[in-house]
């Protein structure tokens, strides 16, 4: 009688554990979800949208020419290294964050 016992024991442990792991999983999993922020869907495809990865590493100038000729309807700003930013949020505008060099530091998205 004391080894069946046992053999419960062990299989209730397992049992648990597996419970557990299955949970942290999937609780996990929502968290992680939670945290995606959608881009706002602002008519025409993904280039019109933003952002613009092929922005990065490149002049300013052909930065600003390349989201205006997708998007003519933004305001599209040139960022320099100290320069002091509004908080508030403009699905309308694209700030393009440059270097002293005027190159593209950060992939430019609308609102920011």
């Amino acid at each position: 009688m004391g080894s069946g016992s046992f053999v419960v024991s062990i299989i209730v442990l397992f049992g648990g554990t597996f419970l557990a792991l299955a949970f942290l999983k999937d609780s996990s999993q929502r968290q992680e979800a939670a945290h995606i922020v959608p881009l706002p869907r602002i008519g025409g495809g993904a280039l019109r949208r933003g952002p613009w990865p092929g922005c990065l590493d490149t002049a300013a100038e052909e930065c600003v020419e390349l989201i205006e000729s997708y998007c003519p309807d933004c305001k599209v700003v040139v960022v320099q290294p100290d320069e002091v930013l509004s908080t508030k949020f403009d699905t309308q505008r694209v700030l393009i964050f440059v270097d002293e060099y005027g190159s593209v530091t950060k992939i430019p998205m609308r609102g920011r």
